[in-house]
């Protein structure tokens, strides 16, 4: 089960210069994956390769878990640590299949205002995402310049071993929290 404190405590410490829309897409990514990306797989392949071409490979986390269900891989990680883009593809691919509904999402965004510093401001914007029917939002720009994301959003269950073992070895080398 998400748990919705938690995954907003890691935000806040991973991202502190994240805006609303950043917040709503980390949630909206636990609850949903990434099937929003997935309408055109080719047009995603293309996407996909074409950014890999303008990333320098870094020593950084290479998996961040959002939920039980869903984690980002980001892919300068994935680049430095070796990793098959091939197969980053095809585990996101797969993850876009996963059957849930934005209902869900509704009922995680309700445990969101309670929680915040500017709970009136977030009720708001939670109140206009929830009447535009939880559409999907890119990051705001302020997050990236600051942090340039970079990643997929993958079912936890893809996640193979050898990707797990360079996660925890660039946690050894001191770049994972």
């Amino acid at each position: 089960m998400l748990r919705v404190p938690d995954l907003l405590e890691a935000e806040e410490q991973r991202y502190p210069q994240s805006e609303f829309q950043d917040t709503y897409k980390t949630l909206f990514q636990a609850v949903l994956g990434p099937e929003h990306a997935l309408t055109d797989i080719d047009a995603a392949r293309q996407y996909l390769a074409k950014e890999a071409l303008a990333l320098v490979p870094k020593p950084e986390p290479l998996i961040e878990t959002l939920s039980p269900l869903f984690c980002r891989v980001h892919l300068r990680a994935a680049l430095y640590a070796g990793l098959s883009l091939a197969e980053v593809f095809a585990a996101f691919v797969a993850s876009g299949f996963t059957r849930v509904n934005r209902a869900e999402l509704a009922l995680v965004l309700q445990q969101w205002p309670p929680l915040a510093p500017d709970r009136e401001a977030v009720q708001a914007y939670v109140n206009e995402m929830l009447a535009r029917g939880c559409p999907v939002v890119s990051h705001s720009a302020r997050y990236r310049q600051v942090y340039q994301p970079s990643y997929r959003v993958i079912r936890t269950d893809t996640v193979p071993s050898t990707w797990l073992a360079a996660h925890r070895k660039l946690e050894q080398e001191g770049y994972v929290e």
